[in-house]
């Protein structure tokens, strides 16, 4: 009995092509005439190499297809990271006020502490307070060793010098975002989209009349536009008609005064606010929460009493040590061409301001409608 033959393959796709042998560094330093040490700094932008040398080397790299081999990659960043002179393991946290447990900045330092020690490097607190102007801040961290530099989120425009550093010497990175950064790679919290979830959550727990405390920031700071934007994009495409009749509350942060006002002329059924102190001012004020007003937080405590999200700062410091070691190691210097922001989603805290039902898992998408039949696909946080 035959045995059936097996079908041909479809002739219409060609056979892949072979692997290609690749190029590396020795043909490009035998095609320019340079050592392979030239050809491997020039690759990594090293200052040492002239810019024309350098360009010269690029040019030829991009002609040939050159390839890193990923393996060969892997243990040279070993063997840097087991070899680098002491004072070039440092990184430099950089605080705008001393000590540091009184500023904001606080929150991010453990974790950035820990995750550069799994990297191998020592971070270290620089207090930018101490010294009269970026020239001296630059000359001081430049004449110590100093490369890599972890900028923490500014919220005190007084502190603008910590932004006027001569990048070119550095290696850094943003954690964080406050009020004014630099043009850095940066991680941070995703304010937009977390603003955006705190409104579909509460939409479809049914309410109409829903109320953003959000304040505004003189001057204006980053995560103001991303509150702002993503409220009034959210009233827009949720069809919230009714509170389309309920301004968002811009008054000047922590205004006790204009946010009641803007509360009793409104009478929301349920109040977005800034952070968990805008509950509390509420609450002060005599209002019961969630009986006479319910209350989400864009910024929670973890594991408190006020339901909304809770952001993760160990997360954002972490990740912004993984870029700055990531940048080390390629030797990038300055201000980047095309500075990237990497995002953090934040969680939501369950606690009983709230009484609407939480958001669905991270991996669950559900469309919802608004009044004017548009489906919108919500994403939602880890609960």
């Amino acid at each position: 009995m035959e045995t059936p033959s097996l079908p041909d393959a479809d002739s219409s796709i060609p056979p892949s092509p072979p692997p290609a042998k690749r190029v590396s560094m020795r043909v490009i330093a035998e095609e320019l005439g340079v050592t392979k040490t030239t050809v491997s700094l020039a690759l990594r932008n090293h200052k040492s190499i002239s810019e024309a040398t350098r360009d010269r080397v690029l040019k030829l790299a991009k002609d040939l297809n050159y390839r890193p081999d990923p393996a060969i990659s892997a243990i040279a960043a070993q063997r840097w990271s087991c070899k680098s002179p002491e004072r070039h393991r440092v990184i430099a946290f950089l605080c705008h006020h001393h000590p540091i447990s009184k500023s904001q900045q606080a929150e991010y330092l453990p974790a950035a502490r820990k995750r550069a020690e799994e990297y191998g490097y020592k971070l270290e607190p620089f207090y930018v307070d101490e010294y009269p102007t970026p020239e001296s801040i630059t000359r001081v961290l430049y004449n110590r060793g100093i490369r890599g530099l972890l900028v923490p989120a500014i919220h005190n425009p007084e502190s603008k010098r910590a932004i006027e550093l001569d990048w070119s010497k550095f290696t850094a990175v943003c954690c964080g975002v406050g009020r004014i950064r630099p043009p850095l790679h940066t991680a941070t919290n995703d304010i937009f989209s977390a603003t955006r979830l705190v409104w579909e959550t509460v939409a479809q727990a049914g309410f109409k009349r829903i109320g953003a405390a959000l304040f505004c920031h003189d001057p204006i700071a980053d995560d103001d536009w991303e509150r702002i934007g993503a409220s009034s994009a959210s009233v827009k495409l949720l069809g919230l008609t009714e509170s389309q009749n309920i301004p968002i509350h811009t008054g000047e942060v922590f205004d006790e005064d204009s946010l009641m006002s803007w509360y009793n002329k409104y009478k929301p059924e349920v109040v977005i606010g800034f952070n968990h102190s805008t509950g509390e001012t509420l609450e002060r004020c005599g209002l019961r929460i969630p009986e006479d007003v319910e209350f989400v937080s864009l910024i929670s405590p973890q594991d408190s009493k006020w339901s909304g999200l809770k952001r993760h700062v160990d997360d954002v410091a972490s990740a912004s040590v993984d870029i700055l070691n990531n940048e080390l190691r390629e030797n990038q210097w300055g201000i980047p061409s095309v500075p990237h922001v990497t995002l953090i989603q934040p969680d939501w805290n369950l606690g009983s301001t709230f009484r609407g039902t939480p958001p669905m898992g991270a991996s669950c998408r559900k469309p919802i409608k608004n009044v004017t039949g548009i489906s919108i696909a919500t994403t939602a946080v880890s609960a």
